[in-house]
């Protein structure tokens, strides 16, 4: 299945927010090969992962294509921490493991939060010697302002559950953004 980076971050927030209300609403653990088989039931998922299936892991040796940011220090398999011991477990892992459990609760409670992790910046190659930026490169500025949009979006989605203190860190995080968007065009408009 060829999926743009796009369609990989919707698709992967879809699934996950479906296993997640599947879970509180049946007490029943649900997985994404559940998923898979009611909703694309003659397609072949690389992992059950529509973020692997983008990033085709095999092919590059490792998961830097990912379009999810784990927030993992490793380099491999980054929804698992698999690769760092120190980092404790990943999102995924605990997913797993409360799953595994049967802990419903939790498996709803996990699988809501890797539906809504933030997109992973790809870093770009270093250039030097070079007065433009390279191609692919986003100013700060427009970084930002997705940034501000995929927040937005994630808000907008959780507006109508009771998880206020998502809501509330995810709006901390874009008066932050905006905050520093402004000083940028107070420099800006200073150094005219």
């Amino acid at each position: 299945m060829n999926l743009t980076r796009a369609q990989a971050i919707e698709e992967h927030r879809k699934m996950w927010h479906w296993i997640a209300a599947k879970i509180a609403a049946e007490q029943k653990i649900f997985k994404p090969e559940d998923y898979l088989k009611k909703f694309y039931p003659n397609k072949h998922i690389y992992l059950n992962s529509f973020c692997c299936e983008y990033a085709n892991p095999i092919v590059n040796e490792n998961c830097n294509r990912c379009p999810i940011n784990w927030k993992s220090t490793a380099d491999r398999y980054m929804c698992g921490n698999k690769d760092n011991i120190t980092a404790g477990k990943g999102f995924l892992d605990r997913w797993i493991k409360s799953a595994g459990y049967g802990d419903y609760f939790m498996a709803s409670h996990y699988a809501t939060i890797i539906a809504e992790l933030p997109q992973r910046n790809i870093k770009t190659e270093k250039t030097t010697n070079t007065e433009k930026p390279p191609i692919g490169v986003k100013p700060y500025y427009i970084a930002s302002c997705e940034r501000i949009n995929d927040l937005a979006e994630a808000i907008q989605r959780y507006s109508a559950t009771s998880k206020y203190k998502v809501i509330k860190l995810w709006a901390e995080e874009v008066i932050c953004h905006c905050d520093l968007l402004e000083k940028m065009c107070e420099q800006k408009a200073d150094s005219l």
